[in-house]
């Protein structure tokens, strides 16, 4: 059943539906477009909160006999092999506002990470070129740049 159709047969609102999935009603509208496909966590909460009438499953793109809807959403449908659900606690007053705004939480904490892993990755990078970086260094200040010793570019 398409989560649109479940929630008007009901006669609740987006907003009604996000929050008894946990989720901010402008999210809710983006699922139901087709705009954006929820995050596994995402599709659990609504399954949940349509008591099992909409499957995550099907919200994800992952059951046979999908609709047109929800096609593009079964062509790029992430593999849940390998994954691992991991725990991470956030301030209710976080969470709160979070909502409110209309945020994904576990987008948040998962663009987060990516970040931080990035940033990781650059100061291991660095670490373990740190002694050409530095002989580069003592190389330009001693002789000047390629451009400095051949007159194409003057120091100010």
């Amino acid at each position: 059943m398409q989560l649109s159709d479940w929630r008007k047969s009901r006669g609740i609102s987006q907003s009604e539906l996000g929050e008894a999935a946990g989720l901010a009603g402008p999210y809710i509208s983006q699922i139901e477009s087709g705009a954006r496909r929820p995050s596994p966590d995402a599709a659990k909460r609504i399954e949940a909160a349509t008591s099992g009438e909409v499957t995550a499953a099907e919200l994800l793109g992952l059951e046979t006999g999908v609709s047109k809807r929800t096609k593009s959403m079964a062509e790029d449908a992430v593999s849940f092999e390998g994954n691992t659900a991991v725990s991470i606690p956030v301030p209710p007053a976080l969470l709160e506002q979070a909502r409110a705004q209309g945020l994904e939480v576990e987008a948040l904490v998962a663009e987060g990470g990516i970040v931080a892993l990035r940033e990781a990755s650059k100061k291991a990078w660095y670490e373990e070129n740190r002694d050409v970086i530095e002989a580069n260094r003592a190389h330009i200040e001693k002789y000047g740049t390629f451009g400095q010793r051949h007159g194409v570019f003057r120091p100010r």
